[in-house]
């Protein structure tokens, strides 16, 4: 996030002619545009109906995605959303007849033989080889973030970069490392202010060098206000997992969950079962309370690594507009949980408003 961007296209003001607008990236989403995923890239650059379908490139001039629409929220400025270009490569590709890749001729510059790639402390090329299990001890000198981090890296999402788990002393967040245009990225925190550790190629032995950077919201520019230093520690042992013993819980169709809400002036129970998936492949079903009164439901992990289940009226004007959430932070036991209910609203873009905590839920898987 923050990356500057650059927007050609034919926005309609100022006459029939291409245009350039530039801004930054804000952010990703999810294909619903609320969940936690990189289907979606927001950017700020002023756009109009005219650059739809056109590219959008980084300061190298490199295409990394596709304009496909904006919002307008309430009150404040329009948010547009591009494609990345690695997803709609993978649409143009195979429905483009002819599309190859031209061999060089006497006039193109040939390729040339490999250069010796920058060594790390390990010996191998940069940049240094992460694996799940690692821990990086990453040392930071600047703002609230100073300290000794321990940072415990975990599966590869949906993009093949790597979660993580950071950690000074009490303080636990998420993290995530990803590698761009051959530069190495920590990021820090789960929301805004997000700190992000910058280690550019680098020689030598030892422990890897840095920029701190942070960003104070989605809008903002990074700001560079100290420095990293990051070194491997070594391979945690990988730990079987017992069936439900271990977070995150192991959601699936077929589940039935008991459920328990309470709040102010408020009590009930119900059975949630999960029957189908939705479009993101998450668990959706329903949950049916006493005197017969059911909701729609859709259990699903968040970015943060918080278990959600969000439930709605499956009819009327408040059909997926009101909501109840039932949030579960990570916990011992991920078969029975304990957590916070929630209310929402969401507007005809999805967008979330009115979040605020109003009682307590526990949900225990039956089967």
């Amino acid at each position: 996030m923050g990356d500057p961007i650059y927007v050609f296209g034919f926005q309609g003001t100022g006459g029939n002619t291409i245009t350039l607008s530039t801004g930054v990236v804000g952010g990703f989403t999810g294909e619903d545009m609320e969940s936690g995923g990189k289907q979606w890239i927001k950017h700020d650059a002023q756009t109009g109906p005219g650059n739809s379908g056109g590219g959008i490139f980084n300061q190298d001039g490199e295409l990394i995605g596709i304009h496909t629409r904006g919002v307008s929220g309430q009150g404040n400025s329009r948010t547009a959303f591009m494609r990345p270009s690695a997803l709609a490569w993978g649409l143009i590709g195979p429905n483009v007849a002819g599309l190859v890749n031209w061999a060089p001729t006497a006039s193109t510059p040939q390729p040339q033989p490999p250069q010796p790639q920058p060594q790390t402390a390990a010996g191998t090329a940069w940049p240094p080889a992460l694996n799940t299990g690692q821990t990086w001890q990453v040392r930071i000198q600047g703002g609230q973030w100073t300290g000794e981090w321990s940072v415990v890296v975990g599966q590869k999402d949906a993009d093949g970069d790597f979660e993580a788990t950071a950690s000074l002393g009490s303080r636990r967040t998420e993290a995530l490392f990803f590698q761009q245009d051959n530069i190495l990225r920590l990021n820090i925190g789960g929301q805004y202010p997000l700190a992000r550790c910058r280690f550019d190629p680098q020689n030598g032995s030892g422990a890897i060098q840095g920029k701190l950077f942070v960003f104070k919201d989605a809008n903002s520019d990074a700001e560079e206000i100290g420095t990293c230093v990051a070194s491997q520690r070594g391979t945690q042992a990988v730990q079987p997992v017992q069936p439900q013993a271990a977070w995150p819980p192991r959601l699936a169709v077929g589940q039935r969950w008991q459920l328990n809400v309470t709040g102010q002036d408020l009590e009930d129970a119900g059975t949630v079962t999960l029957s189908e998936r939705d479009s993101d492949g998450d668990p959706k079903g329903t949950v049916l309370f006493k005197e017969n009164f059911s909701m729609v439901v859709y259990f699903y992990m968040s970015r943060s690594g918080a278990a959600l289940l969000d439930m709605t009226v499956p009819s009327g004007a408040d059909s997926h507009r009101a909501w109840w959430r039932c949030r579960f932070e990570q916990q011992a036991n991920a078969a029975s949980l304990k957590g916070t209910l929630q209310t929402f609203r969401t507007d005809a873009n999805g967008q979330i408003s009115d979040l605020k905590d109003v009682g307590a839920c526990t949900a225990t898987l039956s089967r």
